[in-house]
């Protein structure tokens, strides 16, 4: 699913559903039910859609492996939670493509950083005064808290290697959401159907 026309097309319905908003960009949550290959469809989405949408693109690391280790320099994602500014030195220009900008994601941070709800309201605050769209690289469903709420649509990966139907509800079950809490799947990896419950929702 990762190949350059699916993404597109993705691209290209995901950018015409976005919701109108009085003022402000829009943000993209990319997650997944079970950890797998979510990180590569979220980075060639961003891609895709800074080259089709008039304004800035960020991507922004928001899982815990591009976490920088404890007592090193902070900054990123972490930052921006906590002061809700986002740093010039926070968002180099993307040299692979026109107005696409990255965030890594900062000081290592408690599982739990997506459910300080104040914390979550504060970057993205910031982020939609500052791109036309933010696409947000992250954690599994259960690990994402206030993102799923407050963020204007959420994709999830489905990995086919990994991600049986009962697994997937067994997933969703422990984050306590539904198929009509995801806006979108995307389907990597393909050795099975996404699960008939999803796709009668």
């Amino acid at each position: 699913m990762n190949d350059r026309l699916s993404i597109a097309r993705i691209a290209l319905v995901t950018a015409a559903a976005l919701p109108p908003r009085p003022e402000g960009g829009h943000v993209l949550l990319v997650t997944c039910a079970l950890p797998g290959a979510d990180w590569p469809v979220a980075e060639s989405l961003a891609r895709e859609l800074a080259s089709k949408l008039d304004g800035d693109v960020a991507l922004i690391d928001g899982t815990t492996h591009g976490a920088r280790e404890a007592g090193t320099a902070a900054g990123g994602l972490a930052a921006l939670m906590a002061s809700g500014v986002i740093g010039t030195a926070e968002t180099p220009p993307d040299t692979g493509a026109a107005r696409l900008y990255r965030m890594p994601a900062g000081a290592a941070t408690p599982i739990d950083r997506f459910f300080r709800v104040h914390a979550v309201a504060n970057a993205l605050k910031a982020l939609r005064a500052r791109f036309r769209l933010s696409v947000i690289q992250g954690p599994p469903l259960e690990e994402c808290g206030g993102l799923l709420q407050q963020v204007d649509k959420v994709l999830m990966v489905v990995d086919g290697r990994a991600a049986s139907p009962r697994a997937m509800r067994r997933a969703m079950a422990d984050a306590r959401v539904g198929p009509a809490d995801i806006d979108g799947a995307i389907l990597v990896n393909a050795r099975c159907r996404l699960p008939s419950w999803w796709e009668d929702r």
